[in-house]
């Protein structure tokens, strides 16, 4: 799932050029990633599709080809032939977030980030296993929670934040993204002491119409 930031074309414009979109992928069956939802950020450069988008986990992962921890503090950046020297103009947005999710299943071993987790994922996979799936429950949101607010029409960058702000719990995340109505104000009343508040009654419900019985016809 990829949208726009804010869900509107203005709100996406980026100052020198280009938009910028947020994006979730779920991770495979069968990994580590199983259950989680991973947020993207993706920044389509003016010369798109020309060029590739840039694009980085906001969501913190365990991975060989995602960077933990960059010199500059950042953490997020993939390692993908597809996002680099493997780009075509043909390529669309879809075709990177399969990309993405299949280098989950499917490390690349040999361009890998991090060779310390090469090894480890080499010489003790239970344990690289163990590791990336605590990192999940750290750092991902349910895919289930996020496959329903997407399905109810919340836009990706709505949906995960508010299942970030309530701790992955559905109901709650609805509550936030929808909340109750709230009670009428109160509508000042002038009597012969002053003014004084009342509460505005809500509206009487409209009866159903009464169904008249069938006319005979002679």
């Amino acid at each position: 799932f990829a949208n726009p930031v804010d869900s509107g074309r203005d709100g996406a414009m980026l100052p020198g050029g280009g938009m910028r979109w947020k994006g979730v992928i779920c991770g495979p069956p069968g990994t580590p990633y199983e259950g989680g939802a991973y947020e993207l950020d993706i920044l389509l450069p003016e010369t798109y599709p020309m060029r590739p988008p840039n694009v980085r986990f906001c969501t913190r992962i365990l991975h060989p080809n995602v960077s933990i921890r960059t010199s500059d503090g950042t953490f997020g950046h993939i390692c993908l032939d597809l996002l680099t020297h493997g780009w075509t103009p043909t390529a669309d947005l879809r075709k990177v977030l399969h990309g993405i999710r299949d280098l989950l299943a499917h490390p690349d071993l040999e361009t890998a980030i991090d060779k310390g987790l090469v090894a480890l994922f080499r010489s003790d996979r239970p344990e690289f296993d163990r590791s990336a799936r605590e990192y999940l429950h750290a750092h991902a949101v349910p895919a289930e929670a996020v496959r329903h607010l997407i399905g109810k029409g919340f836009p990706v960058e709505k949906s995960l934040e508010a299942l970030y702000q309530c701790s992955g719990n559905l109901s709650r995340a609805l509550e936030y993204l929808v909340p109750p109505p709230r009670a009428p104000l109160p509508v000042p009343t002038r009597t012969n002491s002053g003014l004084r508040l009342r509460s505005t009654p809500s509206p009487e419900p409209t009866p159903p119409p009464q169904k008249m019985p069938p006319r005979l016809v002679p």
